[in-house]
């Protein structure tokens, strides 16, 4: 049986099948899997009709309270934009105790991806076009500002996504900070340079290939 989940249009919520197995994630558009063991899928992003292709029919929808924003820089809201660089400025300037320039103007030519709950934004990325920042499609200024509940796993989906489906990137860039390094290797990047230092704080260049991680 098919659901009509429109009024779910870019909300967070958690589905409920038949056997009582509970699957978080975006109703139409992206789910984020946090059932591993029943599935045997290691940190993967499903789209919904991948439920379907289990054969397990939802019975019942939980919004969860977040949604999915992704927006060009040239149609954010004066109140959008503020709240994104708030949030940068709070975590790469003030929590990291780095000054440094935080406007780097690239945003210009960015895709501003974020999810937000009903206290503002909870996580956000930028997507930026290829030949901005490097010459593959590049993703940065990746953060959570609600931790240990896997929204920056399922941010990270949603930006590889983007950077695919508005690019045809089949390969992405990014500078990850090097404590990170296992985080992005599970959504399929792999290092491409030594460490190297930015702003005082260690980084290495990473890439993703989607050729590779669709075999």
């Amino acid at each position: 049986m098919m659901h009509d989940l429109s009024r779910f249009d870019r909300q967070l919520v958690r589905l409920v099948t038949e056997d009582g197995l509970k699957l978080k994630g975006f109703a139409d558009y992206y789910s984020a899997d946090y059932g591993r063991d029943e599935f045997g899928v290691e940190e993967e992003s499903l789209r919904l009709h991948d439920y379907q292709n289990f054969e397990k029919d939802i019975l019942q929808i939980e919004p969860l309270g977040l949604w999915y924003r992704f927006e060009y820089f040239q149609r954010l809201r004066p109140e959008e934009l503020y709240a994104i660089l708030k949030a940068r400025v709070d975590v790469f300037v003030v929590e990291q105790n780095c000054p440094y320039a935080e406007l780097d103007d690239r945003d210009q030519d960015a895709i501003h991806i974020w999810l937000e709950d009903k206290d503002g934004i909870a996580a956000y990325l930028r997507l930026l076009r290829p030949g901005v920042e490097h010459e593959y499609a590049a993703l940065g200024r990746v953060l959570t500002l609600r931790r240990g509940r896997g929204l920056g796993r399922l941010l990270l989906s949603l930006g590889i996504d983007a950077a695919e489906s508005e690019y045809g990137a089949e390969h992405i860039y990014l500078e990850a900070q090097t404590y990170a390094k296992g985080f992005y290797e599970k959504a399929g990047f792999r290092q491409i340079s030594g460490e190297f230092m930015v702003d005082g704080i260690p980084h290495i260049g990473m890439v993703r290939d989607s050729t590779v991680n669709a075999k």
